[in-house]
């Protein structure tokens, strides 16, 4: 009866002598349709019934609304996550950006030296690379480190009880990642390569 969450973790069938001696909690209205029946109109019919449930009503729901309830929880939770997750990534990659280019901008006379001194453009730009990429990637491994260990019991823990497949999205995800992070990468590169080349 939840939207979201694996809760109901079975039902027990008992005898009526056993049944008898319980006190009734609620009434369970379980409807199997016939093909073609028109399940709107007989769910506007069953609202007011189902508004008084606590004293002669019946508790019900349908399949379809299940479903949505489930999807919609699942679309939410989505968006959350990676509208959360695309900001922090966001910040992280224009901090790192916004580093490697002030650290460039304060050691341009440096690269300006070492090109009057004749070191060979390739191995000043291939040194630019370098630092740019250690910058970035060092983040990036710790990251993977913590996700290879973590992301496992994380997906367990996230399927088993609130009954979402999340593993299939993964890749998509570690994609989507790395061409936003790449992004920044190469656009920080290109962009200290320019203010060295001026120079």
């Amino acid at each position: 009866m939840t939207s979201v969450g694996n809760n109901d973790r079975g039902t027990f069938i008992v005898p009526d002598h056993v049944a008898a001696s319980l006190t009734k909690d609620i009434n369970i209205l379980l409807v199997q349709y016939k093909p073609g029946i028109n399940t709107d109109e007989i769910l506007q019919k069953m609202i007011p019934i189902g508004l008084e449930w606590e004293t002669e009503g019946y508790r019900y729901t349908e399949k379809i609304m299940l479903s949505s309830m489930y999807y919609g929880s699942c679309a939410l939770l989505v968006f959350l996550c990676c509208y959360i997750g695309l900001v922090f990534l966001l910040i992280c990659a224009a901090l790192l950006s916004l580093k490697q280019l002030t650290e460039t901008a304060d050691n341009i006379y440096r690269y300006e030296l070492l090109q009057k001194l004749g070191t060979d453009s390739r191995l000043l730009f291939g040194a630019l690379f370098k630092q740019i990429a250690i910058i970035f990637v060092v983040p990036l491994l710790l990251a993977g480190m913590f996700s290879a260990f973590g992301i496992g019991k994380i997906t367990a823990i996230v399927e088993e009880f609130l009954n979402m497949h999340i593993s299939t999205n993964i890749g998509a995800t570690v994609l989507m990642f790395l061409i936003v992070y790449g992004g920044y990468f190469i656009a920080t590169y290109l962009s200290c390569k320019h203010m060295v080349m001026e120079k």
